[in-house]
């Protein structure tokens, strides 16, 4: 028999590190999850891709770690962000949505209602460009433990 060392942490907090959302206020709840919403919304019009990678960057940079990705990996998804950060859009009104929360209540997200196949379970954020194009950013929020929502806000899952 051999030891040997794989570098995977001991401990993986998971959801126990979160808030119940279902527990806080929904009126609060609901405000700051559409002031989040209309922020990702502002970063696009804006085409602040600063500001969308500090939102973005670490949501991907975990997804990669999952797959194992490596550093060009992760470069062209940077490189692809700002290819759709480069587009010039507009934000459509909210349409009829659904409140969904995930994760036994830790993760929530904005559902469309919209019925057309293309939009089917998409968020509620549409985002317009060029000649037609529709964006619908996934947007799934969370509140870490220890984080405030009424003066800190959400933090977005993916």
């Amino acid at each position: 028999m051999f030891k040997f060392d794989v570098g995977v942490p001991d401990e993986l907090a998971g959801w126990t590190k979160r808030h119940d959302l279902r527990k806080l206020d929904p009126e609060l709840v609901h405000q700051k999850e559409l002031e989040y919403y209309k922020m990702v919304g502002q970063l696009f019009v804006q085409k602040d891709l600063d500001s969308w990678l500090k939102v973005k960057y670490p949501v991907q940079q975990r997804i990669a770690g999952m797959y194992y990705r490596d550093k060009q990996y992760v470069d062209e998804l940077v490189d692809e962000i700002k290819q759709e950060m480069n587009r010039d859009y507009q934000i459509l009104p909210f349409g009829k949505y659904t409140q969904e929360y995930m994760g036994d209540g830790k993760l929530l997200r904005l559902v469309t209602d919209n019925q057309k196949s293309s939009y089917r379970g998409g968020g509620a954020l549409y985002l317009t460009y060029g000649n037609g194009g529709v964006h619908l950013p996934g947007i799934t929020l969370y509140l870490p433990k220890g984080r405030d929502l009424k003066t800190q806000g959400f933090m977005m899952w993916k």
